[in-house]
């Protein structure tokens, strides 16, 4: 029988509570016996291997482990350092599109365990009092860390007389590991030409998304909408004069995202519709109609808390 070790297992936020973790806990622990213990941490995006190492020394585990997914949880890829020894060890776990979360749990639990070697014994967690070995909670060694994110961005909308360029800021609420609501907002200036006149739009929007994968995946991609309300003021300076409307609208936007610690790269790509027609006049002649539908992009950062 092995000797007992502590096991620090680094996960994705949210992945902790899922079915397939259970699973790996009562496998691994079976083969190194009842004294050793597989300990948790979530973490909102993936760790260096030297920040990996001085959280498992402060912890004085015996080891630590990260478990990276592919995007269709068709394979997983095993990271492991051993404490007092050099460099990590790599193992990559194929499974069937037909294996469910237990039985993938259970194979990478053995994967772990097989690939303990003779370490020197570890003092071990306490157990739950009133918990039995196989029965024994996964608790987090810290805090869950929060789910929000904020976006600061530049954006560009195209649509004939309404295009014009600006700035956007956002948050998001992550309630599940892919799934977002969001409240934001841009300003965005541009040239109205048939008027002689210049254009502020204000967009207050509100939405919920999607993103693939965890805040730990290097690429993401998603999609996401957004109800809005689309203030434009158009103003001239000879004579000088402005006008503004609300109108309502909606967009909708593919998204990227790509890491690059401490932030995230944050691109998305869609259209835009006004539900109603600005007519910009000068004295009495209509002079264009400012389109309903516009091509919108936005590039910039995303900070994960």
């Amino acid at each position: 029988m092995k000797p007992a070790v502590i096991v620090l297992l680094l996960v994705a936020r949210g992945d902790m509570q899922q079915p397939t973790m259970a699973a790996l806990t009562r496998a691994a622990e079976s083969v190194l016996g009842p004294e050793s213990r597989i300990v948790f941490h979530e973490q909102p995006k993936a760790l260096g291997d030297e920040e990996a190492i001085a959280l498992a020394d402060q912890m004085r585990a015996s080891m630590v482990v990260t478990v990276t997914w592919s995007n269709d949880q068709s394979r997983a890829h095993v990271h492991v350092h051993f404490a007092e020894r050099p460099g990590w060890l790599e193992r990559d776990v194929s499974f069937s599109p037909h294996d469910p979360p237990t039985e993938r749990g259970r194979t990478l639990g053995f994967e772990i365990a097989t690939m303990v070697p003779d370490l020197p014994p570890s003092q071990p967690a306490p157990a739950p009092a009133a918990a039995k070995p196989e029965e024994r909670a996964l608790v987090p060694v810290a805090p869950r860390p929060s789910a929000w994110s904020v976006d600061l961005n530049g954006t560009g909308a195209v649509g004939g007389d309404a295009t014009g360029y600006g700035i956007g800021a956002g948050a998001r609420w992550s309630f599940v590991s892919s799934a977002f609501v969001r409240a934001g907002g841009a300003v965005r200036f541009g040239r109205v030409l048939p008027a002689h006149a210049t254009s502020t739009t204000w967009v207050p929007a509100i939405g919920v998304g999607y993103l693939s994968g965890s805040a730990s995946n290097r690429v993401r991609v998603g999609a996401r909408a957004d109800g809005v309300a689309l203030f434009t003021e158009v103003s001239r300076a000879s004579p000088a004069e402005a006008r503004g409307r609300w109108i309502p609208g909606v967009d909708l936007l593919a998204e990227v995202e790509l890491a690059a610690s401490p932030v995230a790269i944050a691109a998305a790509i869609g259209a835009e519709y006004a539900f109603g027609t600005t007519s910009v006049r000068v004295g009495d002649t209509d002079a264009t109609d400012l389109p309903r539908l516009r091509l919108i992009a936005e590039l910039g950062l995303r900070f994960h808390f």
